[in-house]
């Protein structure tokens, strides 16, 4: 129980770290003049355009304060799964960071974030995990092609679809703190402390970062910060080996993933005219041009609520795939 509750303070930790590193992020921005047009608003809007190292910062010191804690009360935590998630968020930040500066050719972006998972297959295979709970069938060892093959495609889906479903304020933090916000009360309903250290810190940052990227945006996460959404979330269910849930919350970014997919990869801006959002000359290239041609035009904030309550719906049942039905 009290190490429990070290959980909540690693979250304040985090949220304090993340909201002090954006508005010092914030400030630098404007310093140096490296802002970007916020493509959903009448008038010229400049924002600074990459808020993923506050988001590391805040992350970094929440699960720091967990991992020394969890020494210090000698808590029975696997600490090579906890490093290698770790150093998976941080090269996906930093290949993110690298992107937001010089913009990295789409086909790399399909192969460099597998690089990222080098420790994390390492650990998986040193401790012989690779069984995945599967609906109807239960238990399922995958062998080898669980690590090698799955958990570096699973990564690499994950960090580019959370970058795609992207482009309006607070979408991306968002959605992300809502399937945090659930992976974090299912990691103390399966007490699996591996996916509570880094599930959060990792809320309490986004959540200190939200507040500046909410409607209307102070600054972007940029793909230093989408890139470790996804990055973090599938790390955190692979150590915990509570992979479907990730699958189930993905399945917007999937749903997006599969229709831009069928669009070569498209740009995801919409066009706004007075006031509302609209699918550029009325083509469906990504989840939200659909919801947009369903509502025949939404304002973005609206956008952004709905995709976010759609999130907390598919998170929700992402959580109730591991109540045991005594507890339904």
């Amino acid at each position: 129980m009290l190490f429990e509750l070290f959980f909540i303070i690693s979250l304040v930790i985090s949220f304090i770290f993340s909201y002090i590193s954006t508005k010092i992020l914030i400030k630098w921005h404007q310093k140096t003049g490296f802002l970007v047009k916020d493509m959903h608003k009448p008038k010229l809007f400049l924002v600074p355009k990459t808020g993923g190292p506050a988001i590391l910062t805040g992350f970094l010191f929440g699960v720091s304060f967990l991992i020394a804690a969890s020494m210090i009360l000698h808590e029975n935590v696997n600490f090579l799964f906890i490093l290698s998630a770790i150093i998976c968020i941080i090269t996906l930040s930093y290949l993110g960071l690298v992107d937001d500066f010089f913009e990295i050719p789409s086909y790399w972006k399909f192969f460099l974030p597998s690089l990222a998972t080098i420790p994390l297959i390492a650990a998986l295979i040193i401790n012989e995990q690779s069984t995945i709970n599967l609906p109807f069938i239960g238990n399922y060892d995958f062998g080898y092609l669980y690590p090698l093959l799955l958990v570096p495609l699973g990564v690499t889906v994950a960090s580019n679809f959370t970058n795609m479903l992207a482009g309006f304020n607070g979408i991306e933090t968002g959605m992300g703190m809502i399937i945090f916000i659930f992976l974090s009360l299912l990691s103390i309903y399966l007490k699996n402390y591996e996916v509570a250290l880094i599930s959060f810190p990792f809320l309490g940052s986004l959540a200190g970062f939200f507040l500046f990227n909410k409607y209307p945006s102070k600054i972007f996460p940029g793909d230093s910060g989408t890139y470790m959404i996804g990055g973090a979330l599938a790390a955190a269910v692979i150590i915990g080996n509570v992979e479907w849930f990730g699958f189930i919350a993905m399945i917007p970014y999937l749903i997006d993933g599969i229709i831009k997919a069928a669009n070569n990869f498209p740009k995801s801006f919409a066009f706004y005219k007075e006031g509302k959002l609209y699918p550029p000359k009325e083509k469906i290239r990504g989840f939200v041009d659909l919801v947009l041609h369903i509502f025949n035009g939404m304002k973005e904030k609206d956008v952004v609520l709905f995709f976010i309550l759609l999130e907390l719906i598919f998170s929700f049942f992402a959580f109730s795939f591991y109540l045991k039905p005594k507890n339904l």
